[in-house]
């Protein structure tokens, strides 16, 4: 009894550590082909607050009759009702737009997938935070579906 379950058990562990390598096989010529996609970088106009808040005060006078733009501090974003994973958005943000919408219409492109774990080595911020809208590939849900990220 001991012997098939030895023989079992090593039948098990290579058929499982075979499925487990070509898992990761797919995932990292998936992750190579990630990093070969083309990106454009944009060095953006850095804004002091008071000309920020200034616009914001433009744009709201043009569509309310009452508004209210303030500098505080930043609250802690890990408290309700925003519950973040980190207490404020400092450092150097990066805005990352990838994929888009022609990977749904006119139909699903079931092939696009993206590791946002790449995305932020991309943005030269390995490891970085990743908060706001995004979509989790279908293969995964077996339906498409949207994921907030936090």
């Amino acid at each position: 009894l001991l012997r098939q379950f030895m023989k079992l058990k090593q039948w098990y562990q290579r058929r499982v550590r075979g499925k487990y390598l070509q898992i990761l096989k797919t995932l990292k010529t998936a992750l190579a082909l990630l990093k070969m996609l083309p990106v454009t970088k944009y060095n953006l106009e850095k804004h002091g607050l008071d000309e920020i808040c200034h616009s914001f005060e433009q744009s709201l006078s043009n569509n309310y009759e009452e508004y209210r733009v303030e500098i505080i501090d930043c609250p802690d974003l890990t408290a309700a009702p925003w519950n973040l994973a980190l207490p404020g958005l400092n450092g150097t943000p990066c805005v990352a737009d990838v994929g888009g919408v022609p990977n749904l219409i006119p139909l699903v492109n079931v092939d696009k997938q993206y590791n946002l774990d790449t995305v932020a080595e991309l943005c030269e911020m390995p490891g970085g935070f990743v908060i706001g809208p995004s979509a989790v590939a279908s293969k995964l849900m077996g339906k498409n579906a949207e994921l907030v990220n936090n």
